[in-house]
């Protein structure tokens, strides 16, 4: 198996998207999920706030029909030491996505004339250069 991990965002859609192709079950991809949530947005110095749109999904596709089986079903799944991997992953991509979401931003205007700037891409690299990101 492999470790499949990809974050984009754009500021129209604004969306982290996870592809992760190994063998867990659905109680481990959302621990995947969860960190993605919980560390990924933190390290960027924001959280999930009311309203903030931010929606996050785990499935795995991993022992298709298992639950359906009549009696005992055997899995195929990788052990939990395995994780640590994945999660670090989904951590580095949510951040790499927000901060990819700030660099795509562009200026616009919108109800009552109010307008929000895009942000210098110089400044914020510079910024993100002085704490090490």
């Amino acid at each position: 198996p492999a470790l499949i991990s990809y974050g984009s965002s754009t500021m129209k859609k604004h969306e982290i998207l996870f592809l992760i192709s190994l063998l867990f079950h659905t109680g481990n991809m959302t621990k995947a999920k969860d960190r993605a949530r919980d560390l990924g947005i933190t390290l960027v110095g924001t959280v999930a706030h009311n309203g903030s749109g931010d929606i996050f999904i785990a499935f795995s596709t991993a022992n298709s029909g298992a639950g359906f089986k009549q009696n005992i079903a055997q899995i195929d799944m990788l052990p939990n030491e395995f994780l640590n991997p994945v999660f670090t992953a989904t951590v580095q991509a949510t951040e790499e996505a927000i901060i990819n979401a700030l660099m795509a931003a562009e200026t616009m205007e919108g109800i009552n004339n109010n307008k929000v700037y895009a942000l210098p891409h110089d400044r914020l690299k510079k910024i993100m250069r002085k704490y090490n990101r």
